[in-house]
């Protein structure tokens, strides 16, 4: 259960990022992309939550410090990247940890 619940709240977390990340759709507005500043704790909450679920999160913190390390030298830029990266190593636990098993032949 508490694997479903993070799963849900990091595809619901996951739209603020990768979808900011992305380009406008032709003809649509442009997406404002969030600031290191206000994703930083979004993708903390996010690992925290995927570490009660019992994930393996250490490649997640081990972005989520470079993205911090970047903030404190003000490259925008690379901190955003890595935190979409833990992001990303989170999304994909995530989605294996409740994948069904492969049925035997």
């Amino acid at each position: 259960m508490k694997v479903i619940l993070a799963s849900a709240a990091a595809l619901a977390m996951s739209t603020s990022l990768v979808l900011a990340q992305s380009a406008a759709p032709e003809g649509g507005a442009a997406r404002s992309t969030p600031t290191c500043q206000q994703a930083l704790p979004q993708i903390e909450n996010l690992i925290g939550q995927a570490d009660n679920a019992g994930l393996q999160t250490d490649t997640a913190k081990s972005h989520l410090e470079e993205a911090r390390q970047a903030k404190t030298a003000g490259q925008e830029q690379q901190c955003l990247e890595s935190l979409v990266m833990a992001q990303n190593d989170v999304l994909e636990k995530a989605n294996s940890q409740r994948a069904p098993a492969p049925t035997p032949n």
